[in-house]
C-alpha cells in the first residue's frame, strides 16, 4: 500500500505548486525593464535636483558679487596696495624692479622701430581734428579757471618780485629801454601809444580808480602834500623862476582884453551881490 502523505507535505507541494505557476505567469524581462527604467529616472530627478541647487549657488553668489562689488573692489585695492607697499619696502625687491625698468627703458628708447613707430603715431594724433579741438578746449577751460588765474597772478607776482629785486635784471631793463626809446620808431610807437590810451574810456577809467585809490591812503596824501609844499617851496625860492612869473603876470594884466574881461567880472560880481 502506498504510504500517506502528511498534512505539511501536502501543504508544502501546494505552496511549490502556487510558487511555479506564479513564476510561470510574471514577465521578468518586463519587470527587469520597467526597474532600469526607474532607477535612470531617479538617477536624472536627482541629476537635475544637483545642477538646481548648483545654479542657485551660482546665482546667489552672482547677486552677492555685484551688490558688494564695492566693498570687494575697496578691500582688494587696500590688499594690492598693502602687497605692493610690503613688497617694495625690500631693498631687493627694489633694485630688481630699478634694473629691470632701466633695462627696459634703454631696449625700448634705443630700439629705431620702436622711435619710428612713436613719431609716426604721435604725428597722427597731433594732426587728427578731434586732438586739436580737444586740446583747445582743456586749454580754454584751464585758463578760464579761477585756479588758474590764481596761480598764475601769483606766481606772476613772485617773478616779477624777483626779477625787481634784481639789480643786475633792473640794469639790463633799463639798458634795453633806453636802447628802444632811441630809435625814431619806437618813439613814434610809444607816442602813438599814449595818444591811443589817454583817449581810451577804459584807461581814464582805470586811472581815476588808482587815483581815488591812492588818495584814500594816508601814506599817499602825506607823500604828496609833502611833495607838493617841496615844490611850492623850490619855486619860491627860485629868483629865476620869480622872474619869469612876475614878467608873465605884467604881460598878462596888460592886455586889454585880460583888463576888459576882468573888469566885466567884477561888475557882474558886484551886481549880483
Amino acid at each position: 500500500a502506498p504510504p500517506v502523505e502528511s498534512a505539511t507535505a501536502r501543504a508544502a507541494n501546494a505552496a511549490a505548486a502556487r510558487l511555479e505557476s506564479w513564476r510561470s505567469t510574471v514577465d521578468w524581462q518586463r519587470l527587469q525593464s520597467s526597474s532600469a527604467q526607474e532607477m535612470l529616472r531617479a538617477v536624472a530627478e536627482r541629476s537635475q535636483q544637483q545642477w538646481r541647487a548648483v545654479a542657485a549657488a551660482l546665482a546667489t553668489l552672482a547677486l552677492s558679487v555685484w551688490f558688494f562689488r564695492r566693498d570687494i573692489k575697496d578691500t582688494m585695492a587696500e590688499e594690492a596696495a598693502e602687497l605692493g607697499a610690503l613688497t617694495m619696502s625690500h631693498g631687493a625687491v627694489r633694485e630688481e624692479v630699478r634694473s629691470i625698468g632701466k633695462y627696459l627703458a634703454h631696449e625700448i628708447l634705443h630700439d629705431p622701430a620702436v622711435g619710428d613707430a612713436a613719431a609716426t603715431l604721435a604725428a597722427d594724433v597731433v594732426r587728427r581734428a578731434s586732438t586739436k579741438d580737444a586740446f583747445l578746449d582743456l586749454v580754454v577751460w584751464t585758463v578760464h579757471r579761477d585756479a588758474t588765474k590764481d596761480a598764475v597772478r601769483d606766481n606772476l607776482r613772485s617773478v616779477v618780485a624777483a626779477l625787481c629785486d634784481d639789480a643786475a635784471t633792473r640794469d639790463k631793463v633799463g639798458e634795453l629801454l633806453g636802447a628802444a626809446l632811441t630809435t625814431d620808431a619806437a618813439r613814434e610807437a610809444t607816442k602813438n601809444l599814449a595818444a591811443e590810451m589817454v583817449v581810451d574810456e577804459r584807461t581814464v577809467d582805470a586811472t581815476s580808480r588808482l587815483a581815488q585809490t591812492l588818495l584814500a591812503r594816508d601814506d599817499v596824501r602825506g607823500a604828496a602834500e609833502d611833495a607838493l609844499v617841496d615844490a611850492a617851496m623850490g619855486a619860491l625860492q627860485d629868483g629865476e623862476l620869480r622872474g619869469r612869473a612876475r614878467a608873465y603876470a605884467q604881460t598878462t594884466l596888460a592886455d586889454r582884453r585880460v583888463q576888459k574881461s576882468a573888469g566885466d567880472a567884477l561888475w557882474n560880481a558886484y551886481k549880483f551881490s
